[in-house]
């Protein structure tokens, strides 16, 4: 358990998953990363973590303001979701598609982002990487 589960516990399997639950961690994780991305002396790494607490400031409004029932079905299933292998890039690339947008240009963006900066590695996005 990371600093940040001890304050504001991520759900651990599906029945935890309820809006209130994931909103309340979501919240915690933003405002560390808000806060990280206003004092981290690594202006790449300050960045990133601005992107961070923006994401999941969204995802915390979001969860906020959807009606219980629904905000618990959706919760459960972002829960389901990202603790399965796989299961958000099967979401995007299908979301792609329906939006009509190439998964390839996405690809080719990625690929100048890495070859730009080969040496960065990836960042982990979700609150148990904290």
């Amino acid at each position: 358990m990371n600093a940040l589960d001890k304050i504001a516990p991520s759900p651990k399997a599906a029945e935890e998953a309820t809006a209130e639950a994931m909103a309340r961690h979501f919240a915690a994780f933003a405002s560390l990363h808000w806060r990280l991305g206003m004092d981290h002396p690594d202006a790449a790494q300050a960045r990133h973590s601005t992107n961070l607490a923006i994401a999941y400031h969204g995802l915390t409004c979001l969860l906020r303001e959807m009606p219980s029932r629904e905000g618990d079905r959706v919760a459960k299933e972002l829960w389901e979701t990202w603790d399965s292998d796989g299961g958000a890039g099967v979401d995007l690339w299908n979301w792609l598609e329906e939006y009509g947008i190439d998964h390839k240009a996405i690809d080719a963006i990625a690929r100048q982002v890495t070859a730009a900066n080969p040496e960065a590695g990836t960042q982990a996005g979700m609150g148990g990487a904290a």
